[in-house]
Parts: structure tokens; sequence; C-alpha cells
């Protein structure tokens, strides 16, 4: 926690009456142990302290009785003075800590002792943090002791108060950083404590640092900037009972004791318009050295062209009076998880007209960290003369700013290229000449239902400052334009010259909703790249080209597994058998994705959390299934992701029909044309029957009618209409969007369906016994899914002839795929499975310098099983005729580990013509 210091403590709870040279012999004795057991403790030193004390006998009874009086009988009283050289009786001898030979004082490189608050309080700093830490375990296990000693600097710390304090200089750190190790050098020489003080013009001064919790990876903090500088304010203004001084600005706070017109501040590095660095997550948790996410509240203010950012330099700018200030940046870069990164930049931490100055030799961290008087601190030292004396002599003379004359009819302002070219702001800076170029890219994304119109107020915002000519004249037209009128001038620019190489993204158009999706599309972006769910989606009025996402191949998604497993750093226990994993996710990223975490998470107790993680996909208990759908990784789940394409599907003008539909169609086989014929299909039903399939109603509509419905379907990516004509019957939905609707529909609800299912499918029959072969796909995939749910078919309140019929057709034995909700009649996805599963177990048989280490034989077996696995498939996709689309990715890959064995064993000639002969028609088809 930044709270605590790594190599400092801070005494308080001194009894008044301390002397600075008794609080050093207590700081000695607080540095020893004893090598035995002795009556002598460190209680009977703050008793001394107090004893010696002349608070009248009333202030003093804040001790028991008993501890005064056992503290006048102590025969060990004398035993204490003012020198480390005191003799001791041989039960008080102590020793060094850490078992050092060292004296004390080489052990110490510090310690302060100043009033705050009208108490006493004390720093001691220590070569390293393990011996801090001893000193801090060895006082915590001294219960009598009332003296407090701890590592924690929160609030303000006074490290040094002149004799005639005139001035008050307060340390304020930034994020991720500490109150003490912030301003300590390598050397351990803290310059406020050590350099300042010295320097005769600040003799006459109280010089003290704040310390807040500023630890960016602790979840649990709800502070944030406000509430950290509303601590600052009223911390000073307590410091200053009776003095003064102040930062951070805030009207309705009752300070008494701090006046704008008598401060002025010193920036060391602060980025006033964001750093420019391309991720400030990696920075914070690289530099703290901490592991995990950080707030998201906290860092959001330090990323590039922040609107907090934009009004509190403006707010800033705009008091009156403005303090003076000076504001410095960092000449080196610094080693962020192993590359140079600058991280605030001359230009972002230039305040208003007044251009940051670089100083040379000192980075991010070591711009404040000063080993020796000379250098940084002199420049340092020098800025605070030169603020001091603004304050104190010339006082807040403000210079007029100039206005800017308007003729009528003129712009309030005129924008110019983005980013602009601004002298120094680009002058020499290779880094932000690189950013230049990536600027010109634009995201729009809806986060938590915000409109298209706060997103855009966001962005022009973000950029507005930057995007208009003159902005330090400019800053306070632009900050007072309304929003709707900030929106219109972002829009006309998008469309400049200026902007012609730029890309405008729209993530997820409908976010947006539906009404603003011709209002988006018009925007003058000369290039727009738009991601939507709706596969419907069509425009004539601009050049428009589509680009369909397929599912992710095998190696792709195994790709994305070992990626997730190294990002995490997880066991190596977690690396078994990915490419089954691969094989059940079925190349959706966000599944493949979120496998590993949750494998770790809840699978972890396992043997083998691969082989657990396949089981929930063969578990006949749906609430397995449900816990990894609804797990949650980085903000996304799939449940979410699912549920929000339903979402939008309820938003439409009447989706009941369409919704009927969906929770129909995961007891259907919808591979193939099968769905298409069966929709197709005729269904005249007697009133008995249709009394008794409510749910079915929907699908004795016509043809024409339920194609509306699945459209609707279609614009919300609940399926993709498979192949590359728009002639396709095929229905491809992904497994685990089938597996979706099962899981969100209640066990009483999926019985009814089944049931209703099976009846409808049995009347069909009946009606025209010629249609039992289109029929018995879909009656063998719902008992397929009857199974896997764990759901008896006799429980399911079927007539008896129905069960039996049922079980006439299933007679023909199919064999079963891993996954239960599959449809059992699919033998060509049951024969790419294990076609995929043989290549891929042969790529990735041990190697060593190209060749195999397997034996001869062994090989040879692999290349024969990968052959009849071959020849299986063919024939299975030649009998049913096409193959699914989400299927052929992987297949594609297979069949190139498969071409490149034949070739290297000179076995199976014939197999590459066949192979190729196979590519073309499924590539083609």
């Amino acid at each position: 926690m930044p709270l605590q210091s790594k190599k400092t403590l801070k005494v308080h709870e001194i009894p008044t009456g301390t002397t600075k040279q008794q609080y050093l012999d207590f700081v000695e004795h607080l540095c020893k142990k004893p090598k035995k057991h002795s009556k002598f403790d460190l209680g009977r030193v703050a008793k001394y302290f107090k004893g010696k004390s002349k608070l009248p006998v009333d202030a003093r009874n804040s001790a028991s009785t008993e501890e005064v009086e056992e503290d006048a009988k102590s025969k060990h009283e004398t035993g204490l003075t003012t020198t480390a050289s005191s003799s001791r009786g041989e039960g008080d001898q102590v020793v060094p800590l850490l078992d050092s030979s060292q004296p004390t004082a080489r052990r110490l490189r510090k310690t302060t002792f100043c009033f705050q608050n009208g108490q006493l309080v004390g720093t001691i700093s220590f070569e390293n943090e393990a011996l801090k830490r001893e000193v801090l375990a060895q006082h915590e296990k001294n219960v009598k002791s009332f003296w407090k000693v701890e590592d924690n600097f929160d609030g303000i710390t006074i490290l040094y108060e002149g004799p005639n304090a005139k001035l008050d200089i307060c340390a304020v750190h930034g994020q991720g950083g500490n109150a003490m190790d912030t301003w300590t050098a390598d050397n351990g020489q803290m310059w406020l404590r050590d350099f300042l003080p010295e320097h005769q013009k600040f003799k006459d001064s109280r010089i003290m640092t704040f310390g807040y919790d500023s630890d960016v990876t602790d979840r649990s903090t709800v502070m944030e900037l406000e509430n950290w500088a509303e601590s600052l304010l009223r911390s000073l203004d307590e410091a200053r009972t009776g003095d003064e001084a102040m930062t951070h600005l805030n009207p309705t706070i009752n300070l008494r004791n701090i006046k704008l017109s008598q401060f002025g501040i010193i920036f060391l590095a602060t980025p006033h318009s964001g750093s420019t660095i391309a991720d400030w997550n990696n920075f914070l948790v690289a530099t703290a050295h901490a592991v995990g996410g950080v707030r998201t509240q906290s860092v959001e203010k330090l990323r590039s062209f922040n609107p907090a950012s934009v009004w509190d330099t403006a707010a800033f700018l705009n008091l009156e009076p403005c303090p003076p200030f000076q504001c410095f940046a960092e000449g080196l870069m610094m080693r962020v998880k192993g590359m140079n990164q600058h991280i605030v930049t001359q230009s972002s931490a230039t305040l208003g007209k007044k251009q940051a100055y670089q100083i040379m030799n000192v980075d991010h961290v070591t711009i404040c960290k000063f080993d020796s008087r000379l250098g940084p601190f002199m420049t340092i030292s020098m800025a605070l003369l030169e603020l001091l004396g603004e304050v104190t002599r010339d006082g807040m003379q403000q210079p007029e700013a100039q206005r800017e004359r308007r003729m009528f009819g003129q712009p309030r302002f005129q924008a110019h290229a983005y980013p602009p070219d601004r002298g120094f702001w680009w002058e020499g800076n290779e880094l932000n000449t690189t950013q230049r170029e990536q600027r010109n890219v634009f995201f729009l994304g809806s986060q938590d239902g915000e409109t298209i119109d706060v997103v855009l107020s966001k962005l022009s915002t973000k950029i507005g400052f930057d995007m208009i000519e003159a902005p330090g004249e400019n800053q306070e037209r632009w900050r007072s334009t309304p929003v709707s009128e900030r929106i219109e001038i972002f829009i006309t620019w998008l469309g400049d010259t200026c902007n012609k190489e730029s890309l405008f993204i729209i993530d997820d158009i409908e976010a947006f909703g539906y009404s603003k999706i011709p209002v988006i599309l018009k925007y003058p972006a000369q290039h727009a790249l738009i991601s939507t769910r709706d596969s419907n989606l069509k425009r004539a009025d601009r050049v428009f080209r589509e680009l369909r996402l397929s599912p992710l191949g095998h190696d792709d998604t195994v790709r994305i597994l070992e990626n997730t497993l190294e990002n995490l750093s997880a066991d190596p226990v977690f690396s078994d058998d990915l490419g089954s994993i691969a094989r059940v996710v079925q190349g959706h990223p966000l599944a493949a994705r979120n496998a590993i975490p949750f494998a770790m998470e809840y699978l972890d107790t396992y043997k083998s959390p691969s082989a657990a993680f396949l089981q929930l996909f063969e578990t006949q208990d749906p609430e397995e299934r449900r816990v990894f759908f609804e797990f949650n990784f980085e903000g996304r789940s799939l449940w979410e992701a699912f549920n929000t394409s339903l979402e939008r599907l309820e938003l439409q003008q009447n989706p009941q029909n369409a919704t009927g539909l969906l929770e129909i169609l995961p007891f259907l086989s919808c591979d193939n044309d099968r769905v298409d014929d069966f929709l197709k299909m005729k269904k005249s039903l007697s009133a008995d029957t249709e009394e008794q399939l409510p749910d079915m109603a929907v699908l004795k509509s016509s043809y024409t009618v339920i194609s509306n419905w699945l459209s609707k379907l279609r614009g919300v990516s609940f399926y993709l209409q498979s192949g590359s004509s728009n002639h396709s019957k095929i229905l491809d939905i992904h497994p685990l969007m089938l597996q979706y609707m099962l899981l969100r529909l209640d066990e009483r609800r999926r019985v009814d369906l089944i049931r209703q299912v099976l009846q409808l499918c049995h009347a069909l029959v009946d009606i025209q016994n010629e249609r039992q072969a289109q029929i018995r796909p879909h009656v063998l995939r719902c008992v397929q899914v009857c199974r896997g749910l764990g759901i008896l078919l006799n429980s399911v309140g079927l007539p008896e002839d129905t069960i039996k019929w049922v079980e006439s057709l299933h007679e023909i034995q199919v064999e079963e795929v891993e996954d239960p909700f599959s449809d059992p009649m699919d033998l060509s996805r049951a024969a790419v499975d294990e076609f995929v599963k043989i290549c891929m177990e042969m790529k990735d048989s041990p190697r060593q310098d190209g060749t195999s280490l397997l034996e001869e034989n062994t090989m040879t077996q692999m290349l024969m099983n990968c052959v009849r696995a071959w020849r299986a498939l063919r024939y299975s996709i030649e009998e049913q005729g096409e193959l699914a689309d989400y299927l052929k990715p992987t297949l594609l890959e297979a069949m190139d580990v498969f071409q490149e064995m034949v070739r290297l064993r000179n076995m199976y000639p014939d197999i590459i013509l066949e192979l190729g002969s196979f590519r073309a028609n499924l590539v083609g088809g």
C-alpha cells in the first residue's frame, strides 16, 4: 500500500514535554533488542519521559496509577541517560538489530522531531526495509508502550519547522507514490528533510509532506481525486492553525487559514493534458511492481485528452487571482516492461501558455528524488525562491488576457488540421510525431447504455482544446460552448480535407439505437469501420464493403488459449489438452478467452483441469454449463454477450413470434437444409392436436411470414446465413448459442418444448408417411438434447404411441458425438471432429531437429489412422451433401497438416490429388 513507507517510521503520541534528546534516546533504544528477556522494556522508557515531563499531575494520569507507581519504584529508571554509551546491567545488555556489528547511528539515516497540531511527531528512516520491519515488529510486541510507531503516512507529516516559520512548503506525491519514498533518493537522502532546511532562504519555513491512499491496484478504495484534494486542503488548514498555505481548488470548502492569493505551485512531471503513454495501466502496475488491474476511476484522469484534465486546467487558469506556477518535465525516458517510455512529455507537462522546463538526466520517477545539493535540486530550489518572490513581493498581478476581436458572423473559433502544428508541440519529439499519426483514429463505443450524443460529446471534449486554433486564447470559449454545438463542430470537422486519411470506428452500432444508425452512417468521415451484429445491414448511400467474421480455426483458438495462459502466468497443468478445449468452444473467441481463467478459478483442485472443463459439456446437469456461460473475465461473459442479442430482439417491432421460434430451434436439427425444409413443410393439424401444442403454432405460419422472423433473428446475430450465396438454406447457428437458449429456459419449459416438438413430428408423419425421412433428423436431435439434459423420454408426458414411434426411429444406432447438444444425425460433424483430432495429434507429436522421435511403425500407424478418418469424412460429406460453414476453417487447417505429413512420408500419392479436388469444392461451395 502506498500509505506505508518502505524505510521510514512515524512516531507519535509522544508525551508533551519530551525533549529532542529524550526522543533520540527512545529512537536509539527502539533500534536495539535485548539478547535475552529483561524486565527493562520500552514501556518504562516512555514512563521515564513521562516522569520527566513538566505537565501537571492531572495531565499525566493518562497512564494507569499502577504504572506510575511502578515507574517511580523502578530500579532501572536511572539506567537511561542522554548518551548512547550508558552502562547497563547484564540482564539489560542490548545488541543491534539484525545482528549487525555496526553502531546504531550508522544504521539510521535520519530522524525528525517536530510539533504538528500541538502534538509532537517524529520520523525515523532506516538503511533498508528489512530493518524497518524488524523494528516495527519488535515495538508492536511491546503492548505496554503508548508511544505509537507505524509506517503509515496518511495525511500531513511535518518534517521541519523553523523557529520563526513564515511560509509553508508541502509536497504532494502522485498516483502510486508515497509521502516519504517518492521524495527519497537511492542513497537515502530526502531533499525536503535533508537539503531544503539548510538553505538560508528556507530556514524560516515549515516543510511537510502529504500522503494519501494512491494505490491504483487497491479496488477497495473509493477515494478519488476530488476527495484527496479536499483532504489535503483540510489537513493544511489544520496544520496552519495560527499560521497559513494551499493547492487544489474547491470554493465550497470553508478554510480559514488558506488564501488563494498566498500560494504558488511547482508541478513535477504532472500530465496536464494526459500522458502520451499508450497504456497507463501497464506503467502504473510496472513501476509499482504490482500484479492485477488498476482502479480505472483514478487512472482514467491521467489518459491523454481526458475531459477531467481539460476542465481542471481551464478552472485553474481562470482562477481570480491565478497563483504563480512553474512546470517541469522529465528529460529521460524510463524502462517500463522492458521498453523505454516517455511518460509525461514536455507538451503534456505544459500548463496554459507557460511551457514546461525539461530537467536533464531525470526520468518520471527520479524527477522528484535528489541525491545531492547540486543539479536538479538547485533547479527546484531556485524555482521555489522565484515563486516565493512573486507571492511576497510582486503580489498577484495578473496580465490582462488579450481578447480576440471577432467580426460579425465570424465563427467562435477556427478549426485546423488535427493534431495541430504549434511550434514546440511536435518539434524534435519523435514519440509525439509517431502518435500524431495514430491520433487520427476516432473510436466510438457505447458503455452502460450511453447515447451517441454523450459519446460524441466526450470525444469532442477530449480533443477539443487541441483541435481549435490558439487554445490558450480560445479554451474559455470552447469550455462555454454548448454540447450540441461542440458535436456539430466536431462532425463538420470530420469531413474536412485534413481528415481524409482518418479512420472513424463505430463499435457495435446497434448499441446506440436502431433509429440512430442512418444518422451515424451519414457522418462525413471519409473512412468508417463499423462493427455490427446485424448481418441484414445494407446501405446504398455510400460505398459499402461487408466483411463477415468466420469462427476461429483450430490453431487460432489454441493460440488464444496459449496466450491467455502466458498472460495469467498459469500453472503448466492448465496447458494440458488445449486442442480438446479448442474443439469444445468451436471457434468462439470469447469462449476461448474465458476458458483458461474459468478453469483457474473453479477447476484448480482437479488433477486435470482441462479434463474437468471438457466434462462440463458432457454432464447431464445444465447448471454446471451455465456457470461457465455466466463466468465474467475482463468484463465479458458469454451469457451477457448472447443476452444482449436477445434484449435487442425484444426491442424490435412484434418480437414475440421470432422469440418463440428461437426457443424451438435448439430442439431441431439446424445443419444443412433440414430446418429450411421443415419450416416450409405444411403443418395442417387437427384442432385437438393444436390445442395440445400451443408453442408449435408459430411453425404453422407460411414460410414468407417465418422468413420475417428469421430476419429478425439474423438482425441480432442469433444466426448467420451460411455460404457465399444468399440463396443458401443453412441456418448457421453457433452450438454455444443453442446451448445458451436451452440453458435460459427453466426445466419445466424445456420438458414441455421437447414434448411438443416430438408430438408435432409424430403428427406430421401420421398425415403424410413419406415425410418420415425429413422428420427423423429433428426427432433424433430432440432425443439427443433430452439425453444431454438428463431427461428421460417417458417423463416428458408423451402419449404411449408417440414414445413407441420415437423408439422405433432410434433403433438405427447412430454414433454419439461429444457435445450432448449436437445433432446425432450430423455424421459429417462427428467425422470432421475425429479427422481434426487425429491430424492435430500427429502434428503435435514430439519432434527434434525436424524428425520425429517416434518409432517408424508408430508414425506409420498414425498416418494410416488419419487416412481412415479421411475416407470416413469424405463418405459422410458426400452422403449428406453439404458441410456446415463453421466446420470449414478447422477442417482446412487439418487438411494442410494431413497433406504435409503425406508428402513427408511419401505414402498415398493419390491422397494429394483427392485433397486438392476436395479443397476446391469446399472453398467454392
